[in-house]
């Protein structure tokens, strides 16, 4: 997470050194699901939502620092860049009413940070989204990381 690839062809001895890591990574999970070290417990869902700090001009806020720690919500954490967030959710297990809870979840987390940056912290808009295709260039440069990465 969070490297970067300087390249966008690959050769097959890539390919191959790929598919290498790939099985012994495979192998390594065997042998801990043999071995009992993963949960054996029900499956669980949750969610993980990207968003974006907004100012009055519709540019990147690169605030996520002082935001969040005004936010003060366990399920919020910061993101790659400092204009980003992340909301997460209370894992639930997938039984009965499971996306009627997350959505409730993902409802009151998402609300209780968009009142946060319009009446408390002066952002104008937290934004659902990844990547911003009008971008400035001045967000996207390495002093726009955030302090935690």
């Amino acid at each position: 997470m969070g490297q970067e690839i300087n390249i966008s062809a690959f050769n097959p001895s890539d390919f191959t050194q790929f598919y290498q890591k790939l099985n012994q990574e495979t192998e390594c999970l065997k042998d801990l699901i043999k071995q009992g070290h993963c949960s054996q417990k029900a499956p669980i869902a949750g969610f993980e939502i990207e968003a974006w700090l907004i100012d009055d001009t519709m540019q990147a806020s690169p605030n996520n620092a002082s935001f969040l720690a005004t936010l003060n919500d366990p399920l919020a954490f910061p993101e790659l860049a400092k204009f980003n967030i992340e909301l997460n959710s209370i894992p639930e297990k997938l039984i009965g009413t499971v996306f009627s809870n997350l959505h409730k979840n993902l409802s009151q987390t998402w609300n209780k940070a968009c009142t946060h940056s319009n009446s408390q912290f002066r952002i104008s808009h937290i934004s659902g989204i990844g990547i911003s295709s009008p971008l400035s260039i001045n967000s996207s440069n390495d002093c726009q990381l955030s302090k935690c990465m």
